[in-house]
């Protein structure tokens, strides 16, 4: 009995751990790390600067490190400079630093507990400049992203690129006619009447170089995908140094756009706080940059913002977000309480039973050899008449065949005991 309970309750321990691993397995399956780098794409001249953003996507869940190694062509692109100012974590374990000979940047960061969780996590910004024509491929290698698990799994999965298309500066000639020295030539052309040059224009004596250049998309790097209401919309990036910074605010809703702005510093940072507070609805916010002359860049992929009511039970809210993560541990680890108690019960009960068996034996016993005692006098009288060579009268043969019926039957007693507990402890 208590080894088949045994093996039930073994087996179904066995279940849960295969379900746990499973939905484990599942899990971290569907819901891995992203590292990206923003711009994803984009097109400089030479001998201008392009800020790249690493960014992390934890999809949902919870980490306190990464490790993260970058490749790009040292012969097309520089890094000008590394900044952590914006980044999500606080604690590193190795700083940011760059190689324009071996072409690597390297860094190694961490957070403290809780942790980290969010689609657009800033690690560190990159200024790059532009070296000679072509495309640059900036890529990720030996990277890695850590839960915070107490383990340090590596979650990262998704390792997107950047490409960036480097054009050469296009110079423009002009010319001016020279004049005409050939007198046969004036000759043939003094009939024809000539008007004056106007005297006003400014005629350059030497060819004009013209340099076209084109505006980077800003790059924001830090925003607020959820917003309670009458808050205030923040978003801060880098772009071109000293160059209007246009934002365009739609409203999903009402399809109503609102429009915005401010100015970048010397070092291309800029702050962006809206003059009101927002009120509920989802918005779609897409920004770019104009410089003093009129010259625009391309708009940044549009980001979604969710402005929502205010949440009164904004722990319960916390905690069921965490709480699906917590389940399976407090489930295994009642389990495990259920079987000791379970056990230490059951075993407590058996040592009750087998102490009961043991008397009820003991009492048996002590019957069987009570019986046998009864006839001891008249036992030992018979063995010495038959020690002495005497013959046995009728009734005394009789007394000894009874007597060996007796041990017998004792003997059967003892041994059904012995067998009835030898079956109990096997069950």
């Amino acid at each position: 009995m208590f080894k088949k309970t045994g093996k039930i309750i073994i087996n179904f321990f066995i279940v849960i751990i295969f379900l746990s691993c499973f939905l484990i397995v599942k899990s971290k399956n569907t819901e891995a790390a992203v590292l990206s780098l923003s711009p994803s794409s984009s097109n400089i001249s030479v001998g201008n600067i392009i800020v790249v953003n690493v960014l992390v996507n934890t999809q949902d869940k919870i980490i306190n490190n990464a490790e993260v190694s970058i490749q790009y062509p040292v012969d097309l692109m520089e890094v000008v400079s590394l900044s952590k100012n914006s980044s999500i974590f606080s604690l590193w374990v190795e700083e940011p630093k760059f190689s324009n000979i071996t072409g690597k940047i390297f860094l190694n960061g961490g957070v403290p507990s809780p942790g980290f969780i969010g689609s657009n996590g800033s690690i560190v910004s990159v200024v790059f400049k532009a070296k000679k024509q072509g495309v640059a491929s900036i890529i990720f290698s030996d990277s890695y992203v850590r839960q915070n698990d107490g383990l340090g799994t590596d979650i990262l999965t998704v390792k997107n690129t950047s490409s960036i298309k480097i054009e050469d500066v296009k110079r423009v000639e002009t010319k001016i006619p020279q004049k005409v020295e050939n007198k046969d030539s004036v000759k043939k052309i003094e009939n024809i009447k000539i008007t004056p040059l106007d005297t006003s224009m400014n005629i350059p004596e030497e060819p004009l170089d013209f340099n076209l250049t084109s505006l980077s998309v800003p790059i924001v790097t830090y925003y607020q995908n959820d917003l309670y209401i009458d808050d205030f919309l923040i978003l801060k990036g880098v772009a071109d140094p000293s160059v209007n910074i246009e934002l365009e605010i739609s409203n999903l809703s009402d399809k109503s756009i609102i429009t915005g702005g401010t100015l970048t510093d010397i070092n291309g940072k800029f702050t962006f706080v809206s003059d009101a507070k927002m009120p509920t609805g989802t918005y779609y916010v897409k920004i770019r940059s104009r410089s003093l002359d009129g010259i625009v860049s391309g708009y940044t992929n549009s980001l979604q913002i969710v402005v929502r009511e205010k949440e009164l039970n904004s722990f319960i809210s916390i905690f069921s977000k965490y709480i699906t993560a917590i389940i399976p541990v407090v489930a295994l680890l009642i389990l495990l309480v259920i079987l000791l108690i379970y056990g230490f019960y059951h075993l407590k009960k058996f040592h009750i039973y087998l102490n009961k068996k043991l008397l009820n034996t003991e009492n048996i016993v002590g019957k069987s050899f009570e019986i046998l005692d009864e006839d001891e006098d008249e036992e030992i009288s018979i063995f010495r008449k038959i020690s002495r060579g005497k013959v046995l009268d009728e009734d005394e043969r009789f007394f000894l065949d009874k007597f060996k019926k007796d041990i017998k039957e004792a003997e059967k007693i003892i041994q059904k005991e012995l067998k009835e507990i030898e079956k109990e402890n096997n069950k």
